[in-house]
């Protein structure tokens, strides 16, 4: 409901409805006021002042008012408006000061009799230090607020004819303003809060994907190269004692062992040096970072490895690094479990959706045995759901191993 004006022998006439303005901010100089939020809400305040100034100068001419409004209303007006500049313009000052030159000019007026659309600037004011400022500022927006409204009816009754009605609009009003400023900079902070969670949560997540690598990588270590290392301390041990024996036959067959031990143990090397380097996803992409991971399967293990897909084909950031880490697991239950002769992986998309498979010829195996922890499935599993997807496994003992992998592009 707009607000009347009292009537009185200088009172402007017909009411108008009060753009309450309810802009967020913060102080300048914060991460919010740098914000392209934040420019678009200033923008939007400078438009409500520079109407609502229009709005008040003009309003003494069309109502006929005395001739020493014609020159006091536009001076007030001027005051109010450089300070709502200074303010919208992101400089730093007390904000006490756009109080007292947005209070100050509204006393001046009140006190000559003047009630009109300049007490829209109050409401403004009320709503945006309730936004922006501290306590003490907060505090003396809405009391000084309120006090122009209790001297404009002070005056109002010594004119001798009170718009009861009119003047609890403006006190409604002013108060409306206040806590709607309230409430949305209670919020804005709860969003701040929320957005602070959220970060120290995926960082936790990226330290816990962090802390299962390296005990993936640890696991790799001890089941590969370390079993490696040591077999080749068995063979060297029974070599010895073969030369000491002048038996030169056991020992060549165990110098044979240990140098395919070696060998061996040199491709897992190579493999779990590459896995140590950070995946080449930024500067090659998916496909180009499966293509490098695949050469160097075929380094290590003499498998036969293929890829087929889009070698341009680029997705989100997330999904990529992601689906990476699924292939890479799948790619290791290849090596270490299926006794595969072959690996393929594709890479497409279908209907607004990537999909990612990775097929061998291997041994297979039951997918319900192996489901709840072998071969790393519900880690993939948990990857791809995070990204809103699908995850597919197909195998059965002696009929190769198929891991599908949909998420949305």
């Amino acid at each position: 409901m707009a607000p009347g004006h009292p009537p009185g022998r200088h009172s402007s006439r017909g009411g108008i409805a009060p753009p309450v303005s309810t802009a967020v901010s913060t102080p300048p100089g914060s991460p919010f006021a740098a914000s392209e939020t934040a420019r678009w809400l200033r923008r939007w305040m400078g438009l409500a002042v520079a109407v609502l100034a229009l709005v008040t100068v003009v309003t003494p001419f069309v109502e006929e008012m005395p001739v020493f409004h014609h020159l006091a209303v536009p001076v007030a007006v001027a005051v109010v408006v450089a300070a709502w500049v200074v303010e919208l313009a992101g400089v730093r000052w007390p904000r006490l000061a756009l109080v007292a030159a947005v209070v100050l000019p509204n006393v001046w007026l009140t006190s000559m009799g003047h009630f009109g659309a300049n007490y829209l600037f109050l409401l403004l004011l009320v709503a945006w230090i309730e936004l922006v400022g501290g306590r003490a500022e907060r505090a003396a927006a809405l009391v000084l607020a309120l006090g122009v409204l209790g001297l404009g009816l002070v005056v109002n009754v010594e004119e001798g004819d009170v718009n009861v009605g009119a003047w609890t609009s403006y006190l409604v009003i002013v108060l409306m303003a206040w806590s709607m400023g309230l409430v949305l900079r209670r919020q804005d902070r709860m969003v701040g809060e929320l957005r602070l969670r959220r970060s120290e949560s995926e960082q936790r997540g990226r330290d816990m994907a962090v802390l299962e690598e390296r005990q993936r990588l640890s696991r790799e270590l001890h089941d590969s190269v370390t079993q490696s290392l040591y077999a080749v301390s068995l063979h060297a041990e029974a070599a010895a004692r073969a030369l000491g024996d002048g038996e030169t036959v056991p020992a060549t067959e165990n110098l044979d062992e240990i140098r395919a031990t070696v060998q061996e143990a040199l491709g897992e090397m190579r493999l779990l040096l590459f896995e140590l380097r950070p995946a080449p996803l930024d500067d090659h992409g998916l496909a180009g970072a499966l293509q490098m991971r695949l050469r160097a399967v075929e380094a290590r293990s003499g498998l036969a490895a293929e890829f087929e897909g889009d070698e341009a084909l680029r997705l989100r950031p997330e999904a990529e690094r992601e689906l990476y880490r699924v292939a890479q697991e799948a790619l290791n239950n290849v090596l270490k479990h299926a006794h595969a002769s072959r690996v393929i992986v594709r890479l497409d998309t279908v209907d607004g959706h990537a999909t990612l498979e990775v097929a061998d010829d291997g041994v297979g195996f039951e997918p319900a045995l192996r489901g709840r922890g072998g071969f790393g499935l519900p880690g993939m599993r948990e990857r791809v759901e995070r990204l809103g997807g699908t995850l597919a496994v197909e195998s059965a003992p002696g009929a190769g191993t198929r891991v599908r992998a949909e998420v949305p592009r």
